[in-house]
């Protein structure tokens, strides 16, 4: 069938000296477990999992914490950015959508992460061929702890409320 990038970034590391990373473009983000940020086109199956992104990430070494600021912005169809090889008109996601999510990660407890997130999501509702699209906004807090309590026991819990509106109707949820 087509053949596209699935990976397609500059990274520039250690900017003006700070522990400061930026990666800007084509690139997998997996944020905790992955229960919330993972996946960034679910319509082209295993294929590619990439998200369009600008990812700055600071990390604090001293007292061990890493924060994340991500802006994405994908797109329904597969040639937005980058036309692929013999294009196939394969569709990534349900609607253009984009988001921004600030993540904070604190492993400075021993045996134990901490992460604390916020994840703000916009479908614009211009769809794809073959979904049903969305439109509206999305708003999601969440915390996830998780750590070993002995060498072979590993406890992980995450929870996320959720609110917002879609379609027109409003949205409350929470996760678990």
């Amino acid at each position: 069938e087509e053949v596209l990038f699935d990976q397609l970034n500059v990274k520039w590391s250690k900017m003006f000296g700070l522990p400061l990373a930026a990666t800007v473009g084509r690139q997998d983000i997996r944020l905790g477990e992955g229960w919330l940020v993972l996946e960034g086109t679910p319509l082209d199956g295993s294929r590619t999992i990439f998200f369009d992104a600008a990812r700055l990430t600071y990390d604090l070494k001293d007292v061990k914490t890493q924060a994340d600021l991500i802006y994405i912005e994908n797109h329904a169809n597969s040639s937005y950015y980058i036309k692929p090889f013999n294009d196939d008109h394969v569709d990534l996601v349900e609607q253009d959508e984009r988001g921004a999510i600030l993540y904070l990660s604190n492993k400075s407890l021993e045996k134990t992460q901490i992460d604390g997130y916020f994840i703000w999501k916009h479908d614009s509702g211009a769809r794809s061929r073959n979904a049903r699209a969305t439109e509206g906004d999305l708003y999601t807090f969440g915390v996830l702890v998780k750590g070993d309590l002995t060498d072979h026991w590993k406890y992980y819990a995450e929870a996320a409320p959720q609110f917002g509106h879609k379609n027109g109707y409003d949205i409350s949820a929470f996760g678990l």
